[in-house]
């Protein structure tokens, strides 16, 4: 009996502990700077169009980075070989001065959203690349670009009125 509830207890933690991660990747930046012509790639195989995902950048950068925010170019091309770009501000501080997200010492994290419950309408390998638009040529104090690919939060709809 002892064991049977040591293994269903096992087992619950383990299950509490999987994620719905579907890709996750840290591509570290020079530390000279990350200069505009530097592009990040991400490849991603997608097997199921029907499921909805979150898509969301994180950035690491030390607690002396010059700005409040960070201005990319996300492009990415399509298993058909069509191509989508767009620019997002990830924003890294308030507007006191506070960085966002965690810091430990002189490194912070931030994980920033950029798309909720999206799908990928064709199965197949998508490559995602990731530029910075700044006014300046080189960035400096920025550590890495991560990308990540987690399927959403199912929603519950329920026929009753509450």
């Amino acid at each position: 009996m002892i064991r049977l509830s040591f293994l269903l207890i096992m087992v619950s933690l383990c299950s509490a502990c999987q994620t719905d991660v579907v890709y996750e990747k840290s591509i570290p930046v020079s530390a000279y700077g990350w200069k505009m012509a530097d592009t990040l790639k991400y490849n991603i195989e997608i097997e199921d169009s029907t499921q909805r995902y979150d898509l969301s950048l994180s950035v690491r950068h030390r607690d002396i980075y010059d700005y409040t925010n960070l201005y990319v170019k996300v492009i990415t091309q399509l298993p058909n070989g069509e191509i989508k770009s767009e620019v997002v501000s990830l924003p890294l501080c308030d507007e006191g001065g506070k960085w966002l997200g965690k810091c430990a010492g002189d490194i912070c994290f931030s994980r920033i959203l950029l798309m909720k419950r999206t799908y990928f309408p064709i199965k197949g390998t998508y490559n995602f690349s990731v530029i910075h638009e700044m006014r300046q040529e080189k960035l400096k104090n920025l550590l890495d670009l991560g990308f990540r690919i987690e399927k959403s939060a199912k929603i519950v709809y329920s026929d009753e009125e509450e």
